[in-house]
């Protein structure tokens, strides 16, 4: 019997718009956000300066006095980093796990998921450690947020990959996570993604939980380790250089995670029922009932695809999103509450 067909949630009490001591809350953990996000933008540019310089100085001083600053922004991005997953697992959130066991030690794993909120970075970060996990997407590789990224966002289209080069460059000896949609599903968004394949992609899949997904990181992360094993790597990450340990790419496994997260509301019949919902940051801080995120998890083995071509590995994927866009389904019919 599935975990999800015994749950049980107990409610108390009515139902309010978000009060006035969450308002308060939200307002200060943003402005303390945005605070630290401009520090981290400040240094960045700094250090921005201060290579330009480095053209025309040389001098050991200016170099430790860039080494400094990199360091301090390095810091920065961790205290950015940390805040959100604090302010996010304080909150009521529940978890339960489908499928397969997620090993949440290993270091050495390829993590796809489906993207249905900005807080699905916080929550894989939370199962693995923050240290232990990258995102690749926007043609870039991410460990830490910063405004950085949003520009980049701003800048590229979901179409954009992540270079095989840029793959062997800088990425280490962690957990990589890629969301092949690239963008959160939101109604709007799938409104958008399905006039877009009436018109112009017919005969692709008609999805109706995920998006239809981008093929380029992905079978370019495949490429990157195909030809890589017992290989001892040096990437820069956040202008941080540091030498890695020698990666087993022939023991690793591609971990296939589904993300849905649930509310509980309250009909018109005076019953409780369990509603999909996407949630931002500003929703979770101002939780005035329990949160239920469900995770299914289901691995491969990364040798088998490494031996695929291309487009066999863009069939692979889209099997794969089909079948996750039925297994939410599933979730839908087996989700209530006692």
């Amino acid at each position: 019997m599935s975990v999800l067909s015994t749950l049980q949630t107990n409610v108390t009490g009515p139902w309010f718009s978000i009060q006035d001591k969450h308002l308060i809350k939200c307002v200060a953990y943003s402005w303390f956000l945005f605070i630290l996000f401009i520090l981290q933008s400040v240094l960045a540019g700094w250090i921005w300066y201060m290579n330009q310089w480095s053209r025309i100085i040389s001098s050991k001083y200016y170099y430790r006095g860039i080494m400094k600053t990199e360091k301090i922004q390095t810091m920065v991005n961790i205290w950015i980093n940390e805040f959100i997953i604090w302010s996010v697992l304080r909150e009521d959130i529940q978890i339960i796990y489908e499928g397969e066991t997620i090993n949440t030690k290993c270091k050495n794993q390829l993590i796809l998921s489906n993207h249905r909120s900005i807080i699905d970075y916080t929550l894989i970060q939370s199962q693995f450690g923050a240290e232990n996990v990258i995102f690749a997407g926007w043609t870039r590789l991410m460990k830490y947020p910063s405004f950085k990224h949003f520009w980049t966002i701003f800048r590229h289209d979901e179409n954009d990959n992540v270079s095989v080069s840029k793959i062997k460059k800088f990425y280490g000896p962690e957990n990589l996570v890629i969301f092949p949609e690239v963008n959160i599903f939101t109604p709007e968004v799938k409104l958008i993604e399905r006039k877009l394949m009436k018109l112009k992609y017919k005969g692709l899949p008609v999805l109706h939980n995920v998006l239809y997904p981008r093929f380029g990181t992905f079978v370019n992360l495949i490429k990157a380790f195909s030809n890589s094993n017992d290989r001892k790597w040096c990437r820069m990450l956040e202008y941080l250089i540091l030498p890695t340990e020698p990666i087993l790419r022939d023991s690793m496994k591609l971990l296939d995670l589904t993300l849905v997260y649930y509310k509980i509301t309250l009909n018109s019949m005076g019953e409780y029922k369990l509603e999909q919902t996407i949630p931002a940051l500003w929703d979770i801080w101002s939780l005035e009932s329990p949160m239920i995120l469900c995770i299914h998890a289901s691995y491969h083995d990364v040798d088998k695809l490494t031996k695929k071509k291309p487009k066999q590995l863009e069939s692979w994927l889209e099997t794969q999103w089909c079948a996750k866009d039925k297994l939410i389904d599933t979730f839908e019919l087996n989700v209530e509450i006692v």
